[in-house]
């Protein structure tokens, strides 16, 4: 499905809305959630793609326990608990507005084709705190290879609790790999660096 303007859900005084996505695709220019009304969007499974993404208290909440999230501006908390955020559009941003939680059973897949952050490799931009878990796997695309050095801010944030408790796809070679670094307020990011 695909929606040309605004997709609102709880846009009426006293109104209350729902929307389940849990297969498929929904691609949006932009989804308000709790308008004047009370609105609920679930994604479950399938993907979702949006360039706004906007989550009003205390009306709005968005369940994100499956899936895949692809928006560039979030306002509002996002909790994932099951679904996978892709920033951007192979590679791009997605700025959240907010705070950005990920369970044991969350995953953030960042691609990596180059050295210029947002263009060549995904950013996520978080104004709040983060607190993470979960998997982070690492893409690299078109044939990229890091040299030594290189680094990546794939995660920013005002602050942190927790790491990724796995992260995929940074073997490089037999003699480099990428290494996740983090800071406790800032950023984390991947250097490229001996193997070990």
């Amino acid at each position: 499905h695909s929606v040309t303007n605004q997709l609102i859900i709880g846009k009426e005084s006293g109104s209350t809305g729902a929307y389940n996505l849990s297969n498929g695709t929904l691609s949006a220019n932009a989804i308000v959630i709790g308008s004047l009304g009370t609105g609920t969007f679930n994604l479950s499974g399938g993907t979702l793609t949006t360039d706004s993404l906007n989550i009003i208290n205390p009306n709005g909440a968005f369940s994100f326990t499956g899936g895949v999230l692809h928006a560039t501006n979030i306002i509002g908390n996002i909790v994932n608990n099951g679904g996978m955020i892709a920033p951007g559009q192979s590679p791009g941003t997605t700025h959240v507005d907010g705070g950005y939680t990920q369970t044991a059973i969350g995953e953030t897949l960042i691609e990596i084709a180059g050295t210029n952050p947002g263009v060549d490799f995904d950013q996520l931009t978080v104004t709040q705190s983060v607190s993470l878990d979960g998997t982070l796997d690492v893409s690299l695309l078109g044939g990229f290879a890091p040299t030594y050095g290189q680094q990546f801010s794939v995660l920013t944030y005002a602050s942190r609790t927790g790491t990724f408790s796995q992260v995929n796809g940074t073997f490089l070679t037999s003699t480099r790999a990428l290494a996740p670094v983090y800071d406790f307020a800032g950023s984390s990011q991947f250097t490229a660096a001996p193997n070990s």
